[in-house]
């Protein structure tokens, strides 16, 4: 039942002044039960029919509810201002307990040399243990988790839906051999503003953030901002309203942080 509870939060969470009151009594230190009842009333009034069908969702999409109260959850996440309450989660519970997490972000139209640097980094960092982190969207994001042999994909609508629908292959990937998280409601559209709340937990269970390629007024440079508030090393194109990339102080920095 715990599971289904934490759904009927995750809906109440969507309006981000929820959120930010459940993260609050979080931290204060009340618990789940405290939880439930404050914010979905009585919990009897739940009908059979509609936790059946909920059981059944799970089961058959293969999704699971974690929470802040829960041992599988990420311990970097739980450091930044307003993390998530609860989350959906389909993949391998490996991924909450890797040692070394990197999150790679990018343009959707990125300059093909650039696609390729992102794939290639995905190998690499593979290569050394390093979980990747990026947004499971085109461009940038979608080469580098094609790159990754393990990695998390966060997405801005329902964990129950694929999009763009055209990184079929690639969720199904992730699904089998990573992860996929979303803090959205069930059948939560892809929505523009979604976005930027998704980006904020990119930064946060990363330890690092690269910037492979970015627009201004991308969401690459808002999980920027967000890296650079959370107090996360960062690394950037030598400008990012060029396609040069400075590589030597990067890889330099890169193996001072990880290998």
């Amino acid at each position: 039942m715990k599971e289904f509870y934490w759904s009927k939060i995750i809906e109440k969470a969507y309006s981000y002044r929820i959120l930010r009151e459940t993260v609050l009594d979080w931290r204060k230190g009340y618990g789940e039960k405290y939880i439930f009842n404050k914010y979905l009333g009585n919990l009897a009034a739940y009908s059979t029919e509609e936790i059946k069908d909920f059981y059944q969702q799970k089961n058959e999409l293969g999704y699971r509810v974690y929470s802040v109260y829960d041992s599988e959850y990420f311990p970097a996440l739980k450091e930044i201002e307003i993390p998530p309450i609860a989350f959906y989660y389909i993949g391998s519970e490996k991924m909450f307990h890797g040692e070394k997490y990197a999150g790679v972000v990018g343009s959707r139209k990125a300059l093909e040399k650039n696609l390729k640097k992102a794939s290639a980094l995905g190998i690499g960092l593979s290569k050394q243990g390093i979980i990747g982190v990026s947004g499971l969207a085109l461009g940038i994001d979608g080469a580098f988790h094609q790159g990754c042999s393990h990695s998390i994909g966060i997405i801005g609508c329902g964990i129950n839906l694929i999009y763009p629908r055209s990184n079929l292959q690639l969720y199904e990937k992730l699904k089998a051999s990573g992860g996929i998280i979303s803090e959205f409601p069930i059948d939560a559209p892809p929505l523009k503003y979604h976005f930027p709340r998704r980006n904020r937990l990119i930064a946060g269970i990363s330890q690092i953030l690269i910037v492979l390629e970015a627009r201004i007024k991308s969401g690459a440079l808002i999980t920027l901002d967000y890296a650079l508030e959370y107090g996360k090393e960062v690394f950037l194109p030598s400008s990012l309203l060029t396609e040069d990339f400075v590589e030597g102080y990067s890889i330099q920095r890169l193996k001072e942080l990880f290998f």
